[in-house]
């Protein structure tokens, strides 16, 4: 059994098996690192209060993957598959356009929350765009289409 005290000086003790890791005071609620046995802990070598503690773990990046730093942004394939439907859709007179919205809306709800310039969101809205601009342009030539024996003397 280790014995030491917190930051405020109140006795504390720990398991062997504790040795450098973080105990909690029970009173004050200060953070200290369990010393090892026969360790002098000098004012130099305590633990900082808890109030730095928070601050520094606050201060952390948080990313959902402890990995991220290894990968470069990721891309969205939604959005890259709306705006290939979109281009594709200029030459197949915008048959695709109820799948490139599709995409395009589902790729956008990806990226919600996400930085202006994250990759695939430029994607995302050109397709988009483009799958709106033709599928209005066939909801037009079918009404005309459908019109054009009222409209014809």
């Amino acid at each position: 059994m280790i014995r030491f005290g917190c930051e405020r000086g109140r006795q504390l003790q720990a398991d062997n098996a504790q040795v450098g890791t973080l105990a909690q005071c029970p009173a004050c609620q200060s953070v200290t690192i369990v010393p090892a046995p026969g360790d002098d802990q000098h004012e130099s070598d305590k633990a900082p209060p808890r109030a730095e503690w928070n601050a520094n773990l606050l201060s952390l990046p948080r990313v959902g993957n402890p990995f991220a730093f290894c990968h470069g942004p990721q891309r969205c394939h939604d959005a890259e598959v709306a705006l290939m439907l979109g281009i594709f859709g200029l030459v197949w007179f915008g048959m695709p356009s109820p799948i490139t919205i599709f995409f395009g809306i589902r790729a956008l709800r990806q990226l919600r929350g996400s930085e202006e310039d994250a990759p695939g969101k430029w994607a995302a809205v050109v397709g988009l765009t483009l799958g709106i601009v033709q599928a209005t342009g066939i909801v037009v030539l079918v009404l005309l289409l459908l019109l054009a024996p009222a409209l014809l003397p």
